[in-house]
């Protein structure tokens, strides 16, 4: 495909993003924008669009605000943020409590500048959709754990119970109550899985697909400057 069929494809996914009234279409249409002007170009790190009250660390979130390893990000009741790490978006919703690990960004004696990698998020609680590039990275919640080779997943974390949807790519889903594992190989939303606690009868079941978007999928791969597998492949559902 040409840069320009890219671009003008990405183009028609984003707006589609504002019919689909994901965020709202007043919250979202800065972004829109400015990812539109990007063309094909990846975002740097940073928040792209806070909603309510979110904060990294301590301190109140502001468009442009850097999410590096070590930091925890909590969403208050009707918050969200979307953020970009390196070569990984995010989408974090309300009521959520998430912390990054990984290496910082730096910048060598030549100058040139390292971006920040995340190896690891651990979902305490709430709701995350990521987009993910190649290599081996993890996601952690009270119930599981989830092995991601270039994924795209969403996932909802409580006490007892999680959710877990492949959205493409692979994952290795582990249960922490009892060690059950299975590993998931998709294309579009094909295997969503509950992962519960102890005392279930089991821990890893089958589940629908809930709570998130191909809309909300195609603005985060955008954000770096890709498209999602199952862009002009699959007849969207979601």
């Amino acid at each position: 495909m040409t840069d320009q069929a890219f671009s003008d494809r990405r183009r028609a996914w984003l707006l589609a993003l504002v019919a689909s009234g994901a965020f709202g279409v007043a919250g979202m249409s800065g972004l829109i924008r400015r990812v539109n002007a990007a063309a094909n170009r990846p975002y740097p790190d940073g928040v792209q669009e806070v909603k309510g009250e979110v904060r990294i660390n301590d301190t109140l979130a502001k468009p442009g605000a850097l999410v590096s390893p070590g930091d925890v990000v909590t969403t208050g009741p009707m918050s969200h943020v979307v953020f970009v790490i390196g070569e990984d978006a995010f989408l974090l919703r309300e009521r959520s409590r998430l912390q990054v690990s990984g290496e910082k960004a730096s910048t060598a004696a030549s100058g040139q500048t390292k971006s920040a990698v995340v190896r690891s998020l651990n979902l305490l609680s709430g709701k995350l959709l990521s987009a993910f590039s190649k290599g081996e990275k993890r996601v952690s919640t009270p119930t599981v754990t989830v092995g991601i080779r270039g994924t795209g997943v969403y996932i909802e974390a409580e006490p007892t119970r999680s959710y877990v949807c492949t959205c493409y790519g692979e994952t290795v889903l582990e249960a922490k109550s009892s060690g059950a594992t299975e590993k998931i190989r998709t294309t579009y939303h094909d295997a969503p899985r509950y992962v519960y606690g102890a005392g279930a009868p089991e821990t890893i079941t089958k589940a629908p697909m809930v709570n998130h978007s191909d809309d909300e999928l195609i603005m985060l791969e955008a954000l770096l400057g890709r498209s999602p597998p199952f862009a002009g492949i699959i007849e969207r559902r979601y």
